[in-house]
């Protein structure tokens, strides 16, 4: 939208130098004009996103063998010596895979 703008304004601005007797004004304007376009062209195509692969990655919980904690592990990997509660470590896990760091 703003390439769309910048492009309609100075279209206008090279219109309204048409009417002077110097060409070379006109020409540097319509070259101006040109390398907006161009360049508001390669900014529309540059910018778009690539195709986002799911991961295979799994999430899993643990629970410490002896307190009620848990660990959360990305293919029976902790991601960190952290222990959570139950429904943190969900939070965890169910945050990761929003983020495509794992399956949930």
């Amino acid at each position: 939208i703003a390439a769309f703008i910048i492009s309609t304004n100075l279209y206008q601005v090279v219109e309204n130098h048409k009417g002077l007797e110097e060409k070379g004004t006109v020409m540097n304007m319509t070259m101006i004009y040109k390398r907006v376009q161009l360049l508001a062209l390669l900014l529309m195509v540059g910018c778009g996103s690539a195709e986002v692969k799911p991961t295979t990655d799994i999430c899993k919980i643990k629970k410490h063998w002896r307190d009620n904690v848990f660990q959360v592990l990305i293919n029976d990997k902790p991601i960190n010596d952290h222990w959570y509660i139950h429904s943190e470590a969900l939070d965890i896990t169910k945050r990761l895979a929003a983020d495509n760091k794992c399956m949930n």
